[in-house]
């Protein structure tokens, strides 16, 4: 995965830009074209060298309309080689911005949606397993227990019981080794959810047969066909990403009594250029222009006011997320601001 701090080692300006990229639709080719045409159209009236436009140009080629992701997020500059990613959700609309400080809140937004997890169809025989991680399957394995055509016998009399539970018997036979290689996998990729469907004996005996500290991570869905249950598994991960979205938001309301966190603008990149902040919290609709400073190269320096002449000015945001970054502080972005008092807040190191 990218270092997303590396970008402020480089020369600007950089030309930010988010496509989005509607694949569901017939004309999803000819939309894409248009998006980047008009993208490429608003750099060249902001200002952007032909060297940059020119590597904006042939990023074209190697985008692929056909994915299934929500859009296309690009950084670039006119020396270096351009950063390209799949955003996992839709953006909801296109942007485009030169600036002395890249925009790279599109990029984070995704990467924190793309939590890893497991995705699991069960039967009585065994099982499709699949590893999510990074917004892409990293590990698929297909678990086939010890009888492949496994059914309930229908004979009667006194010895229906014993074939039933020589069945049933067989199946949790089947769960079990299902089991040991969930739990494997969900090891691996460091999984924060387990997505379960499928039939119902057999996802009770899988559950019954998973470690007690896996438990907590599973999700049983009640959808059978395999795009609901991809589709359901991912608004459980969506979930999931809100609510650690709350949870940081809410240690900010609880730890401002101790002035360990703050909501105020000037406080934070105060902080922020100290190296004090532990986690920034930070909403960017892409509408937000208000300015902010920071120091040139690789100097942490975040400000309200340009207080040395070798300041450079940014949108406040994009100031706010590259000293986080430079400081290795966690950088969270949510759906909505975290205060009324801005669009930005941090917990503290001290």
């Amino acid at each position: 995965m990218t270092m997303l701090s590396d970008l402020y080692r480089l020369q600007g300006p950089f030309a930010s830009v988010v496509v989005r990229t509607p694949s569901s639709v017939s004309d999803a080719a000819h939309r894409l074209e248009i998006r980047w045409k008009n993208a490429r159209r608003d750099l060249e009236a902001a200002g952007a060298s032909h060297k940059l436009l020119a590597r904006f140009d042939g990023l074209v080629a190697r985008v692929d309309h056909g994915h299934q992701t929500g859009g296309i997020a690009a950084l670039i500059t006119a020396d270096d080689e351009p950063l390209v990613e799949l955003l996992s959700d839709d953006p909801n609309k296109n942007t485009t911005r030169l600036a002395a400080i890249p925009t790279v809140t599109p990029l984070l937004a995704s990467r924190q949606a793309a939590l890893p997890h497991v995705v699991a169809f069960v039967d009585r025989t065994g099982a499709d397993l699949a590893a999510v991680s990074a917004g892409s399957i990293e590990d698929y394995v297909i678990v086939e227990g010890e009888l492949t055509h496994i059914h309930r016998g229908q004979q009667g009399g006194w010895s229906q019981r014993r074939y039933q539970q020589r069945a049933e018997n067989r199946w949790e036979s089947n769960a079990n080794e299902v089991a040991d290689a969930l739990s494997d996998l969900v090891r691996r990729v460091g999984a924060r959810l387990v997505c379960v469907s499928g039939d119902v004996r057999a996802v009770g005996f899988l559950y019954d047969h998973l470690p007690a500290d896996l438990k907590p991570l599973v999700v049983i869905l009640q959808e059978g066909e395999s795009e609901a249950v991809w589709a359901a598994a991912d608004r459980a991960i969506a979930e999931l990403v809100q609510q650690d979205s709350d949870v940081l938001v809410s240690s900010v309301a609880d730890r401002r009594p101790h002035r360990t966190a703050t909501t105020n603008t000037s406080d934070v990149l105060r902080a922020l250029g100290e190296g004090r902040v532990q986690a920034l919290i930070v909403h960017d609709d892409g509408s937000d222009e208000l300015d902010a400073w920071c120091g040139s190269t690789l100097d942490p320096t975040a400000s309200l006011h340009q207080s040395r002449d070798d300041l450079v000015r940014g949108r406040l945001v994009d100031v706010a997320v590259r000293s986080a970054l430079l400081t290795q502080a966690e950088v969270r972005v949510v759906s909505a601001p975290p205060s009324e008092e801005g669009p930005v807040a941090a917990l503290l190191r001290w």
